[in-house]
């Protein structure tokens, strides 16, 4: 299991344009008030394959084939990614240890990393979102419309990428995005970001200060984004 980290973003610009916004992004299985990252920083599907041992055994033994290939020529881009399948067929055979499904999960990864630059989701969710899975801790009981900030889960770290292609995206709003880690006093601080920039950053220090701070975030996450002091008055 993953070390967990709440994040909360909040907004402040012209409300209609956040709403729309908050429409735009949402998780189709969750509704507004819920988000994707896929819908923010779009990962290809091709992608979305198996990434193990297996995998890796199989690129490889593909790269063997194309280093065979090739003879020691720099081929292009468009010519690694359209490679005879005659010549795979022979060397294929002369990889008595690869199976054929285990070969095509090898020349998969191989055309990944020439077009996207990254073997599989996991690599590539890393560079991109800064974080292995898309943003998660909904419950489909729970309706998210009323929450007026983004409130949600990710794994090791905080999508910071994701929040600022958002900003990027919505150069009008302000955003503000605090996260901590559910360890409370080892990865927890604020972000605000305006057109795409990183305004300001900042890191908590100190004990006291980093618990205090971890604990209202995750406070919010657990309430969907209810503060303490209006929870306390309800």
């Amino acid at each position: 299991m993953p070390n967990y980290v709440a994040n909360v973003v909040t907004f402040d610009g012209d409300e209609k344009r956040i709403k729309d916004m908050l429409l735009a992004v949402q998780n189709d299985e969750f509704g507004p008030g819920s988000i994707s990252f896929n819908k923010i920083i779009s990962m290809p599907p091709e992608l979305d394959m198996e990434s193990s041992d297996r995998s890796k055994a199989g690129l490889r033994a593909y790269q063997d084939f194309v280093a065979a290939y090739s003879l020691g020529r720099a081929l292009s881009k468009e010519d690694l990614l359209q490679l005879p399948a005659k010549a795979e067929k022979a060397c294929l055979r002369r990889h008595s240890g690869i199976d054929r499904e285990t070969w095509n999960l090898g020349r998969q990864t191989f055309q990944n990393i020439q077009k996207y630059g990254s073997p599989d989701w996991y690599d590539w969710r890393w560079k991109h979102w800064n974080t292995k899975w898309d943003a998660g801790g909904y419950d489909k009981s729970t309706d998210y419309s009323q929450c007026d900030k983004l409130v949600f889960r990710t794994a090791y770290q905080e999508p910071a990428p994701v929040i600022r292609k958002l900003s990027e995206m919505h150069p009008d709003i302000e955003f503000t995005h605090q996260w901590a880690e559910e360890q409370m006093v080892v990865n927890c601080g604020t972000a605000k970001y305006k057109a795409g920039v990183q305004t300001e950053y900042e890191q908590v220090e100190g004990y006291d200060e980093r618990m205090d701070f971890s604990v209202e975030v995750w406070y919010q996450f657990e309430h969907n984004g209810l503060p303490q002091e209006q929870e306390q008055t309800m």
